[in-house]
């Protein structure tokens, strides 16, 4: 688990309408919760400095109307 890095979700790479974006920093487990209203497709971006530089991770997320969804972001 990564605590304290910065989870970065948005729609910038996707067609209008509309902009989603939303940014939170992992708790002690390593997770964020996010609420989001709509269906989309999003790119999620995580992030975290450390003494030997920045360990960074990349993902979609695809919302569904009606459910839960769990993403695990790998790092490196």
């Amino acid at each position: 688990a990564l605590s304290g890095a910065k989870v970065y979700i948005h729609s910038k790479n996707n067609t209008p309408p509309g902009s989603i974006e939303d940014t939170q920093v992992t708790d002690s487990r390593g997770k964020t919760f996010h609420t989001f209203e709509n269906e989309a497709i999003l790119q999620v971006e995580v992030s975290k400095q450390t003494g030997s530089g920045t360990v960074t991770g990349y993902g979609i997320l695809r919302l569904e109307e009606g459910k839960k969804v769990d993403l695990t972001i790998k790092t490196n």
